[in-house]
């Protein structure tokens, strides 16, 4: 009868051996507990009233983790202050508040939340096992959780105004901070003073025309460039001297590859990427969500524009970031991969991330941003909504007449029209024409009308309006062009 290899280590080394086995054991047998800079351990069940409530459905939000019982003097003091939070900052930032009882019975409790107008969910703890796990010793107790599920800090003890502030960074920083930033390239500066910031949940957008300095901004907030003057701040750190948790924490969608190897296929290079993060997202849900399917396979160089740009959107998204740079998310891909492009940056705007974009294409802005910085010569010459800064157009009047009209009806038409006022009356083409810089008040439509009735020319369409994005952008442009400065940039676009 064979021996088994185990009994015939020297006896040293089978106490060794043995020992392993007891560790390995105890820890397969192990359960978590909540540790700070660790994941949160799940907590799930049906609250009090009657919900259920899963901790990892969760993941996405700022969440605060309160122990509590209606018995308890502190808890009944922090509950206003819990309530007004959770009313200003659920619909805001996204947070959401889990209770667990600590030694109370759901009846007692469920009457004390509906004396509060407290609508979050609260777990029973029956056995104890909520408590054990979160290792809390005394209500009130608290954890507060990030949007990756990792705990942020603890508080035994009742909470303050001041406590959801400084330990909740997560709901109450913005996750980018921009502030009088200054770069230079010799004595030539390129970024002039930009301050700005983007909040989580947010579609933020630099807008300029090459060579503006959009380019050299982002990559200052991405860590690769240095300023030369000012500050800038990514989840609270200086990205040029932030660590792994930081770089781990940021999704970077270069345009035109990124150096990705040209034989290499996506599904490789997506376990590639995914290897360098604990966690994140799986290569093959990955794929699915950018519609790569059907070229998982093709190597790299044979894909089209479009497909390499979902690629490298992938490729940003594999860590699970919290804030996600895009250069140009839409450019070269067909009118159905912009589509579902500019769907899946509004669904990751919902589930909290900071996005900082760039893109000549005014349609993605109008579509996504929720901000919009307009900067040329390093300087930021407007900002606000897509819809507030075409709102802040100048005043246009547009006609279309029944042929175009000589040079001379024209210059009649525009003095008509303008009576001594500042403004400009442009031909379009075919009969069409815009006047700028006038209101179309109804003494302008009048001349008009009385203008072209007495000629006997039929006024084919009529608009009135602000005018488009498009057009309050190249106003803000030409207008930045006339300020003194140096020119833009060659290198940066």
């Amino acid at each position: 009868m064979p021996v088994p290899r185990l009994a015939r280590l020297p006896i040293p080394r089978l106490l060794a051996a043995a020992l392993l086995l007891a560790a390995v054991g105890g820890c397969a047998t192990s359960k978590p507990v909540a540790t700070v800079g660790q994941l949160a351990p799940e907590l799930a069940g049906t609250a009090i009233d009657g919900r259920a409530v899963s901790l990892s459905s969760l993941r996405g939000h700022p969440v605060l983790v309160n122990f509590w019982a209606s018995w308890c003097v502190p808890c009944t003091r922090e509950f206003p202050l819990l309530l007004e939070r959770y009313n200003a900052d659920h619909q805001a930032d996204g947070l959401e508040i889990v209770g667990v009882l600590w030694n109370d019975s759901p009846g007692p409790a469920r009457d004390f939340m509906m004396n509060h107008s407290a609508s979050w969910p609260s777990l029973p703890d029956p056995d104890g096992s909520a408590k054990a796990t979160y290792q809390a010793v005394a209500p009130p107790q608290s954890y507060f959780i990030d949007r990756k599920g990792v705990i942020l800090s603890r508080q035994i003890g009742e909470l303050t105004a001041a406590d959801l502030d400084r330990r909740h960074p997560a709901v109450t920083d913005p996750a980018i901070v921009v502030d009088d930033l200054t770069k230079r390239y010799g004595a030539r500066p390129v970024v002039d003073g930009l301050t700005f910031s983007v909040s989580r949940g947010e579609v933020f957008t630099l807008l300029g025309p090459n060579g503006a300095g959009k380019t050299t901004t982002v990559e200052i907030v991405e860590g690769y460039r240095t300023a030369d003057g000012g500050s800038v701040r990514v989840l609270g750190t200086d990205p040029g001297t932030g660590g792994p948790n930081l770089k781990a924490s940021v999704g970077l969608m270069l345009q035109g590859g990124g150096g990705i190897y040209p034989q290499a296929r996506p599904d490789e290079i997506l376990r590639l990427y995914a290897s360098f993060h604990a966690g994140g997202r799986g290569p093959q849900k990955l794929i699915d969500l950018v519609g790569l399917r059907t070229s998982a396979r093709t190597p790299y160089r044979r894909l089209s524009g479009g497909e390499k740009q979902r690629l490298a959107l992938a490729v940003a998204l594999v860590g699970d970031p919290e804030v996600l740079i895009l250069d140009e998310p839409t450019a070269g891909m067909d009118p159905e991969g912009r589509a579902a492009t500019r769907t899946l940056i509004a669904e990751l705007r919902g589930t909290g991330v900071a996005i900082l974009l760039t893109t000549h294409d005014l349609a993605d802005v109008e579509r996504l941003a929720d901000h919009v910085a307009l900067i040329d010569h390093g300087r930021l010459v407007a900002a606000g909504s897509p819809d507030e800064l075409a709102s802040s157009a100048s005043p246009r009047l547009r006609f279309r007449l029944p042929h175009p009209l000589e040079v001379a009806d024209r210059e009649e038409l525009s003095g008509t029209l303008l009576d001594g006022a500042p403004g400009s009356l442009t031909d379009e083409g075919g009969g069409r024409y815009r006047l700028d810089g006038v209101t179309a008040e109804p003494d302008v439509l009048a001349r008009l009308a009385r203008w072209s009735a007495e000629r006997g020319l039929l006024i084919a369409e009529l608009t009135t309006g602000r005018g488009s994005l498009e057009e309050r952008y190249l106003e803000l442009v030409a207008g930045a062009e006339g300020e003194p400065g140096a020119p833009r940039g060659e290198a940066d676009a």
